[in-house]
């Protein structure tokens, strides 16, 4: 059993077809949370797994903290935001979204980020960089337990459509941070390398169990420089930009800047066509 809090209306009643799915995706989350705890348990944090086989989930539209355990019931916010931002896409694609969104909340209460204010802890020090990653492994691990529940869908598939995700959560000038905006333009190119990488070939080493991080920038037209993140941090290559790439990968996930996906493959196929290797690296045809 689940409780679906009235929706933020702002003065005027959503429309039907926004109500509607809505409710889905709340009942939606409420499977898919009560999958993780019971087949993903090792990966989720204590309150989840404690909630038992039938736990009881209270559904805001918005709120201060994505999960809130609270009177033996779990509280998830955010439901409207996430509705909202996927209000014209279809269906199917829109649980996917959700999925990964709430699937990458989970990893972060088990990276130490339970709370916003921990993350503002990183950002009061500058620490940017590290937020960058702790991102990309929380998008990595909600990948694997979206696979990992079992419901059918390959890994390569499933960083596909976690990088289209990306997209329905841009960054916004004036809203988000310079900072902020570089991340989300990081952590977007990184996902859709880590799917371009998978759809390509491994990577030729002996295991292939991380993911892919992307690093772009310096004097125009500017470098590009592909990361593995394994149990270790190791640089696999670098290829250089043209004139024109640096500036559409740094806009790529802001509001209204990027057409379709297509425009950013074009850059980062042709940057992993070109990638000069370090030793140990070969991309496998």
């Amino acid at each position: 059993m689940h409780t679906m809090m009235p929706l933020l209306n702002d003065g005027a009643a959503p429309d039907h077809e926004f109500t509607t799915r809505y409710r889905i995706l709340c009942e939606y989350t409420a499977q898919l949370l009560t999958d993780m705890g019971r087949l993903r348990a090792k990966f989720c944090p204590r309150w989840l797994v404690e909630a038992g086989k039938q736990p009881k989930f209270v559904f805001r539209p918005t709120g201060d903290e994505v999960f809130t355990p609270e009177d033996g019931r779990i509280v998830v916010n955010d439901m409207q935001v996430t509705a909202n931002a996927m209000r014209h896409i279809n269906l199917e694609a829109a649980r996917a979204y959700t999925a990964f969104y709430y699937l990458h909340e989970l990893r972060h209460h088990l990276q130490g980020l339970m709370h916003k204010f921990n993350v503002k802890w990183l950002v009061d020090v500058g620490a940017h960089d590290a937020l960058a990653e702790i991102d990309l492994a929380a998008d990595h691990g909600a990948a694997e337990d979206l696979v990992g529940l079992e419901w059918g869908w390959s890994l390569l598939h499933v960083k596909e459509m976690q990088s289209r995700a990306l997209l329905n959560f841009p960054a916004v000038a004036g809203t988000h941070s310079a900072a902020a905006c570089h991340r989300k333009a990081m952590r977007l190119a990184s996902v859709r390398s880590d799917y371009l990488v998978r759809r390509r070939g491994p990577l030729a080493r002996r295991t292939w169990n991380g993911f892919i991080a992307v690093r772009y920038g310096g004097s125009a037209p500017g470098s590009f420089v592909m990361l593995q993140v394994t149990e270790t941090l190791q640089v696999v290559g670098r290829a250089e930009l043209l004139n024109g790439e640096l500036d559409l990968l740094q806009r790529a996930a802001m509001r209204d800047e990027l057409r379709n996906i297509d425009e950013l493959d074009s850059v980062l196929e042709r940057c992993l066509a070109n990638l000069v290797y370090t030793e140990d690296f070969r991309l496998v045809a």
